[in-house]
């Protein structure tokens, strides 16, 4: 209270009577602590509100299995020269995977990629879904025109995943009975163990999806975190 009455009391002056001067004081000390009250109430109702709207979140993604977020990093053109760097300096291939046709290109823990996962993308999860997670790998994929992706469930690594998409055109994804399309700069959270999921629709383009996978942090799946790997142990926890 003391050095804010003295702040304002500066501002006045001597150019007032003391006793108007007084009043002025409290008067506007009166003003700038209702303002402050009134910052704080309105603060704290729209904290309020967030967390509800973030619980509901929650619950929905509990009781549906999925949700589809909002990302737009901003930096998708830099994934996506990174990815195509990767791919020219390692020669990579495409490789049969059962559920895919035709054959993708992957990339397991590419560098850029894993730092995104890393450093934005738990932390982001983690709040829409309400939970603590461990990491345990990142995947980078380009799927060919035409392609589809045939409806299965992951491995005990991917528990919980995030499926976002970094270049290419909108593409449809089962989740479920339900159906939702993913896009440029948004992506699908869902349990990976658990939902079915599939893209029976062929592609229209080329797409490079990105896959982040967590484990639940002292669920059953706990020990497969890292993917059981100690470098990506290594690398995650910044060791």
């Amino acid at each position: 209270m003391r050095p804010v009455l003295l702040q304002i009391e500066c501002a006045l002056g001597d150019t007032l009577p003391y006793a108007t001067r007084s009043r002025t004081l409290l008067y506007r000390t009166i003003k700038i602590f209702t303002r402050r009250a009134q910052h704080v109430k309105q603060n704290n109702s729209t904290r309020r509100k967030e967390e509800r709207t973030m619980r509901h979140k929650q619950r929905m993604f509990e009781e549906k299995g999925y949700k589809l977020i909002e990302l737009n990093l901003g930096f998708e053109d830099l994934m996506v020269k990174a990815f195509e760097e990767c791919v020219k300096v390692n020669k990579s291939q495409t490789e049969y995977v059962s559920v895919v046709s035709p054959n993708p290109i992957n990339l397991y823990m590419e560098s850029l990629t894993a730092v995104v996962h890393r450093e934005y993308i738990t932390s982001i999860v983690e709040k829409e879904t309400g939970l603590k997670l461990i990491p345990t790998y990142c995947l980078s994929r380009k799927y060919f025109q035409g392609s589809i992706l045939g409806s299965h469930t992951d491995r005990d690594a991917c528990e919980i995943s995030l499926s976002y998409c970094i270049f290419g055109p909108e593409w449809e994804i089962h989740m479920g009975d339900d159906t939702v399309t993913t896009k440029l700069g948004n992506g699908v959270i869902y349990k990976g163990c658990e939902i079915t999921h599939g893209r029976y629709k062929p592609s229209s383009g080329d797409v490079i999806q990105i896959f982040n996978h967590w484990v639940i942090s002292g669920g059953a799946k706990v020990h497969v975190a890292y993917d059981g790997d100690r470098d990506n142990e290594i690398f995650y926890r910044g060791i």
